[in-house]
């Protein structure tokens, strides 16, 4: 039967199905993205342990051979990771209650929500089969070829005007572009754009199709590539927020802007963090720059190596991505980025423990046993007592007796209002190893998300973690 899909970017997704009773109207709305919150703050990727610890009631069907859960008090739909849903299937008898059965440290993959498609009658205004739904209709843009950005601009155009008054002028030799969890602090803020040229970008960043109230496009500062090149470096939506910094290149010689590049991205959830950072480098010559991008996921199921690709400088701007050389990622990135424990030094997982109020502490709670942190202020869940406290262990192994010189530890957060905390090592005693420690302030009720990170020259390793704290009634 009809249904539409409107992909978000890459990876995710909103479905818009019809049913095989009716198919002149929407009755269905499915979504993989994290953004869309149920009334409750539920979410994809929020744990079942989430649903569990608030005693939702759940129901379980096979519908079109899928496992799919329902929130009766909501009305609303949810299926959970392939992992849990197969260890479900191979234990779940009705009337068994689904609760009793489903692993807590099983994550909701999509949101559903819909109405009953065995009837032929639209659901009345005021059905209370579920929450109402509005769905706002988008014209989709043209595409980008045929918008005003890609259109000749001359020099004083109001987006060339608002772009440069906003941005701050640098010089540099080699420029690193990474984003950060919190993108409202570091060097790539930047200022919005005028509400009216936004717009212009919405056929790059689908996000500005649907309504919202804040600005989605900021410009943090500009450089000039050679005598007919000047870059922008944009901040533009990216999985959840703004964070996603792409290089806008204008060129005065055909008074046109080149197709945004992505420069840098960093999001994660349940503990799966996806990064992207780029080096902009003058060649040793001195007429020409290589942007050299890097790639990594971490704690993620299907983590793969490291990918550093290139792109090469010609006289219309950048080429296209091409496979780095070890060679040229040594020279750009450092030898740690081709043998990233190349030095000795190694990082291991992030483990937490909570301070509780009487200051002992808690076992590892985002170790293999992840832990149900619900208002841990009051010591409900697993917490068992008051917590306002949080104990993060970073643990660094290197041969015994190893001097790290300057080697640090960053841990960077995004929830509740931390700064980031810096840590220099010291030198290795015979265990070749030690753990360095950070103490967070108040915490219990707002989500965690952190990343540590080694750095030691041009070395940069890191390992993520989220810390799923959540509080009501």
């Amino acid at each position: 039967w009809p249904a539409k899909i409107a992909h978000l970017d890459s990876a995710t997704w909103v479905i818009f199905e019809s049913s095989w009773m009716d198919t002149s109207h929407v009755w269905t709305i499915r979504t993989n993205s994290p953004r869309y919150h149920t009334p409750s703050g539920y979410h994809v990727g929020t744990s079942v342990g989430t649903l569990l610890t608030r005693k939702e009631q759940l129901k379980a069907e096979t519908a079109e051979g899928q496992l799919a859960f329902t929130m009766t008090p909501e009305g609303l739909g949810f299926t959970v990771d392939d992992r849990s849903a197969d260890a479900f299937l191979s234990q779940y008898r009705p009337p068994t209650d689904p609760a009793s059965l489903l692993d807590p440290r099983a994550t909701i993959a999509t949101l559903a929500a819909g109405a009953d498609c065995r009837s032929t009658e639209s659901p009345p205004a005021d059905s209370t089969r579920g929450q109402g739904v509005v769905v706002h209709v988008i014209t989709p843009p043209p595409p980008p070829a045929e918008t005003l950005l890609i259109r000749p601009m001359p020099p004083g155009s109001p987006l060339l005007a608002d772009l440069t008054r906003k941005s701050q002028r640098v010089a540099f030799e080699s420029l690193y572009v990474h984003s950060s969890f919190n993108s409202d602090s570091g060097s790539f803020v930047g200022h919005a754009l005028a509400d009216t040229l936004q717009a212009l970008f919405q056929p790059f960043y689908s996000e500005l199709a649907f309504p919202h109230s804040e600005p989605m496009v900021f410009v943090t500062m500009r450089f000039v590539l050679d005598p007919r090149h000047v870059g922008y470096v944009l901040r533009v939506p990216g999985m959840y927020e703004p964070s996603r910094l792409d290089l806008l290149v204008y060129d005065a010689g055909t008074m046109r802007f080149q197709a945004p590049i992505e420069l840098a991205e960093l999001y994660g959830d349940e503990g799966c963090v996806y990064s992207l950072s780029s080096r902009l480098s003058a060649t040793s010559a001195g007429h020409g720059w290589t942007l050299s991008t890097r790639e990594a996921t971490a704690g993620c199921r299907d983590d793969g190596e490291d990918s550093t690709w290139i792109r090469p400088w010609t006289s219309a701007g950048f080429g296209s991505l091409i496979r780095a050389p070890d060679s040229l990622v040594a020279r750009i990135w450092g030898h740690a980025a081709v043998s990233p424990r190349s030095t000795g030094l190694h990082i291991h997982p992030i483990e937490a423990r909570l301070i509780y109020d009487d200051s002992t502490l808690s076992d590892d709670v985002v170790g293999s046993n992840v832990w149900t942190l619900w208002n841990t202020i009051i010591g409900e869940g697993d917490a068992k007592k008051p917590s306002h406290s949080t104990l993060i262990e970073v643990p660094i192994t290197a041969p015994p007796g190893y001097d790290p010189g300057s080697a640090v530890v960053q841990l960077s957060l995004a929830g509740g209002h931390y700064d980031t905390r810096l840590a220099h090592l010291t030198p290795f005693d015979s265990s070749g190893r030690q753990v360095v420690t950070f103490r967070l302030d108040h915490t219990g009720c707002e989500r965690l998300a952190m990343k540590a990170e080694l750095r030691w020259q041009t070395m940069r390793d890191s390992v993520f973690e989220d810390i799923d704290f959540e509080c009501g009634e």
